[in-house]
């Protein structure tokens, strides 16, 4: 592409309300997101897992499915894919510099993401998918891609606090601002989770006539978890997962659920629905991209889910203490996301995440020593990825803290493919 920075998010200083940005511009483009068949999938963790799980069960079931996801890992396009193809990137570059010019003419004001989630409505639209798999960007109610008028299902997964400038400084006022995403007589599938949360998504359900699927997790059994795969049994299905993360069981019933109920309008086989589940895997989610020494990355970058990759650790190695290769945006609590894992740190690299938004990994340095006693600045990526594995040969190696970092963890180790 002969523009690399277009569709960098990060330039949008977290732009807000775009859901208003693109009306006009998706207007004079003929509305495309409206004569789609659109998953809408918000919440602060697991979106990126539960679109997957989705897109790749509709795909086994024989449909065309556009998948919308962010950020982008390896290359701008990936974030636009239809059945696991990736837009080409002339025909990216040719919408982008249309739209702008469509805004320009105009006398619209779009961002990055406005732009990302036009081209994908349009993209999607022009190649005739069944289907399309939409991540919200950030929060959900006023959200460029909460555009859309109906959707087949609304999703909305774990939250937590995230975003806390734009979305509200409590879980409730986060809460809502997710649910800004059911639509007026439509159907919700919630992660059930804190009673004030699933509180706040059942009374916007409740306001907009939808109906409230709510999946019960205690229904979840024989759970068996290695260091390869999931297996565990709900609804009467077995299930055996790739991604292994204890939380991914949980996405999975909820993907699981969603399938179910498009199942009433469409032809679905809940079995071949399953065997898409089974075979995801997303770059970058708890992912084993070197073998010796073992090396995992992860994009975790918030409090709830960096817990979450804690748990999964201690499954997998409860004996172990880890080497953590670690980069974060300035915008993020990054002591708290040191603070977490120091009990389980032998040690702890720091780099800068590779992103204009990156905390100076000298910084960084200087909060890590508070809490290990062991900690290396080694300024970039590859340096600390070089020096950490030739040092630390008999360890767990943990890359986490930003999808920019962990892109070029994956590209450093050439192991990591655009699968799911």
């Amino acid at each position: 592409m002969k523009d690399k920075n277009i569709l960098d998010i990060s330039n949008d200083k977290k732009a807000y309300n775009g859901a208003k940005n693109i009306e006009k511009v998706l207007k004079l483009l003929g509305n495309p997101q409206d004569k789609l068949n659109i998953i809408h999938v918000a919440g602060t963790n697991g979106k990126g897992s539960v679109c997957n799980f989705i897109s790749n069960a509709l795909e086994e079931n024989g449909y065309r499915v556009g998948l919308y996801t962010s950020p982008a890992i390896f290359s701008n396009s990936d974030r636009f894919q239809i059945n696991h193809a990736n837009i080409d990137e002339e025909r990216l570059l040719k919408y982008y510099e249309d739209i702008k010019s469509i805004a320009k003419k105009n006398n619209l004001t779009i961002h990055e993401f406005d732009i990302a989630t036009i081209i994908a409505f349009l993209y999607f639209y022009e190649e005739k998918c069944d289907f399309a798999v939409i991540e919200v960007g950030i929060g959900g109610r006023v959200d460029s891609t909460n555009v859309i008028k109906k959707s087949l299902v609304s999703v909305i997964l774990k939250i937590g606090m995230d975003h806390m400038e734009l979305l509200g400084n409590t879980i409730e006022e986060i809460s809502f601002e997710k649910a800004g995403i059911i639509k007026e007589s439509g159907t919700v599938v919630y992660y059930p989770q804190e009673e004030s949360v699933n509180r706040v998504i059942e009374q916007e359900a409740l306001k907009k006539d939808a109906k409230i699927i709510k999946p019960d997790f205690k229904n979840i059994k024989d759970n068996e978890i290695s260091f390869d795969s999931y297996r565990f049994s709900y609804d009467g299905y077995g299930f055996d997962l790739k991604l292994h993360s204890e939380v991914q069981r949980f996405n999975a019933v909820v993907s699981f659920e969603v399938l179910k109920e498009i199942k009433e309008n469409f032809d679905i086989s809940l079995e071949d629905a399953i065997k898409g589940i089974n075979k995801t895997t997303i770059p970058g989610r708890y992912e084993v991209v070197n073998r010796d020494p073992i090396v995992i990355v992860d994009g975790s970058h918030n409090p709830q889910a960096v817990e979450t990759l804690k748990e999964t650790l201690l499954k997998d190695f409860p004996m172990e203490k880890f080497v953590f290769v670690v980069g974060f945006y300035k915008d993020k609590d990054y002591r708290k996301l040191i603070e977490i894992n120091k009990d389980i740190a032998y040690g702890i690299i720091c780099c800068d995440s590779g992103s204009e938004r990156s905390l100076a990994s000298s910084e960084l340095y200087d909060v890590a020593r508070e809490y290990v006693s062991r900690v290396y600045d080694m300024k970039c990526v590859e340096k600390a990825l070089k020096f950490v594995t030739k040092e630390f040969k008999d360890k767990v190696i943990v890359v986490y803290g930003s999808f920019s970092l962990v892109s070029k963890a994956a590209v450093y180790f050439k192991g990591v493919t655009n699968e799911g």
